[in-house]
């Protein structure tokens, strides 16, 4: 991700962040308004490692992708959920990443 783009994602995080309860329940709008930048609009599931009530352990969500890269301004809101909690803020997520495994996209998923 170059630069600019990277600007532009901190721009959308910054309008985002200060939003009630934010980032609980605000994957789908920061992804619309990252798509606005060109980046792919991605949803499916995101892996917990403990269940959260009324939703398992595997809660829908939804985040962004440049190429086959993970852009997710919101996972922060999984961290009571998880063993190793992520930074709150913009996470770029790399294939090699271990994180990377816990995002389960709809295409990824065999329906019996």
């Amino acid at each position: 991700m170059d630069d600019t783009l990277l600007s532009r994602v901190e721009e959308v995080y910054l309008r985002f962040v200060s939003l009630d309860r934010f980032p609980v329940g605000k994957c789908k709008d920061v992804t619309d308004a990252l798509k606005v930048l060109g980046l792919k609009q991605v949803g499916g599931w995101f892996q917990v490692d403990g269940p959260i009530p009324d939703l398992g352990i595997r809660p829908k969500h939804n985040w962004s992708e440049l190429e086959d890269v993970i852009i997710d301004l919101t996972a922060a809101q999984f961290n009571p959920w998880l063993t190793e909690p992520v930074q709150p803020g913009i996470l770029i997520i790399n294939p090699q990443d271990p994180l990377y495994r816990k995002y389960l996209r709809v295409k990824d998923i065999m329906f019996c």
